[in-house]
């Protein structure tokens, strides 16, 4: 039994050598048919490693040939399984360009867009690659409208949004946490503008007030007045949202002080 396991073993050893050793041959030779089926076999083999090293070589050979759309394909999705999403994008988005009505041009822009979902940024950083996603993903759905996948592409589609609605929500609250009261207020007002359904809708409200007092506050004495009215002013057009608000005692005591200071002010210009 156990000469039969060595022997089994020293096969597969064999094997796996000759095996290396014909890439490396291939690889090195000149015969683009072969290179042509090695690739596809290791391809199919989904040893996407290897096989896009010997799609790169024959590439520019079949550019005009019948087998073009299916080579650059297989380089696309090389690229792709290989977690290379920026230049598997690009190849994706240029195969469905380069064949619209091609085998492969669903699945491409497909791919294209999906690609552009992984490489969505973390909130924290510029979302323009969220943007680009977003439009890249609405351009499959619209092309392909009866697709088995446009449920999963507005999934998708919603995540990002929200995402997109999540960063809105760290910038403004980043001015406020920085005491940049003024970005603040217009940043925070901003984002409930285009939010208004958010689920921190409630806390950032109470930031613009509070950063409508601490600004007035914070204020030469010429402007002191003005601001403490724009206190109350914002208050008032929200007061009904403060008061079922978490934040309702503190709302009320900021509005007070302003109230306060305020009469303060009209009563010394007397």
């Amino acid at each position: 039994m156990r000469l039969i396991r060595v022997n089994i073993l020293v096969l597969l050893l064999s094997s796996m050598l000759f095996s290396c050793t014909e890439y490396q041959k291939t690889l090195k030779s000149e015969d683009f048919a072969l290179k042509y089926q090695m690739a596809k076999d290791l391809f199919n083999q989904e040893e996407y490693s290897k096989a896009v090293l010997l799609l790169e070589d024959i590439l520019p050979f079949y550019r005009t040939s019948t087998e073009a759309e299916l080579v650059n394909y297989m380089y696309a999705y090389c690229q792709f399984a290989m977690g290379n999403n920026i230049v598997a994008a690009h190849r994706f988005k240029g195969l469905y360009d380069t064949y619209p009505y091609g085998k492969y041009a669903e699945q491409s822009l497909f791919n294209y867009a999906y690609c552009n979902y992984l490489e969505s940024p973390p909130i924290y950083l510029d979302q323009s690659g969220t943007s680009i996603a977003i439009e890249a993903i609405q351009l499959y759905i619209n092309k392909y409208t009866q697709s088995e996948r446009i449920e999963e592409c507005n999934g998708y589609i919603d995540e990002l949004n929200q995402k997109l609605e999540d960063k809105a929500v760290y910038t403004a609250q980043l001015y406020y946490q920085l005491q940049d009261y003024k970005a603040a207020i217009w940043t925070l007002t901003d984002v409930i503008e285009k939010y208004p359904f958010a689920e921190e809708r409630p806390d950032l409200e109470f930031k613009v007030l509070d950063s409508y007092y601490k600004l007035a506050n914070n204020s030469v004495e010429s402007k002191k007045q003005e601001r403490f009215e724009e206190v109350i002013t914002y208050f008032r057009n929200n007061q009904e949202s403060f008061e079922s608000s978490s934040n309702a005692s503190q709302a009320k005591n900021i509005v007070n002080n302003a109230q306060n200071s305020l009469n303060k002010y009209i009563h010394e210009k007397k």
